[in-house]
């Protein structure tokens, strides 16, 4: 895939004649995008992965348990202070927390 978009957008860039950065601005159609096969390719995988990853059950699962902790660790965490500041502080710490991270501190405010 890496080949193909960097051939192909290579390919776009001498058709459309584009040396500069400027070319690059000026440009109103697309420049980098994959060969029209690997872009069947890539839609067709993009398909299977949706329909047997994605929105898997037991994905969704996981997915919906997570959303549950992120809310409630939010919920607690602000009770402290309601500030517009706070808030945003806190969406960026929670943001960066790893699952497990997430999920111990769940359990303390769960005991």
């Amino acid at each position: 895939m890496i080949k193909d978009i960097t051939v192909a957008t290579s390919e776009r860039l001498k058709t459309r004649k584009i040396k500069t950065l400027e070319d690059v601005y000026a440009c109103k159609a697309p420049l980098v995008y994959f060969s029209e096969p690997m872009g069947q390719a890539n839609k067709k995988l993009k398909e299977f992965l949706l329909m047997r990853l994605y929105y898997h059950p037991e994905v969704q699962s996981h997915m919906m348990r997570g959303q549950a902790i992120i809310k409630k660790l939010f919920t607690e965490k602000m009770k402290a202070s309601e500030s517009k500041e706070r808030a945003a502080e806190l969406r960026d710490y929670l943001a960066g927390m790893t699952d497990r991270y997430a999920e111990l501190q769940f359990e303390q405010f769960s005991l």
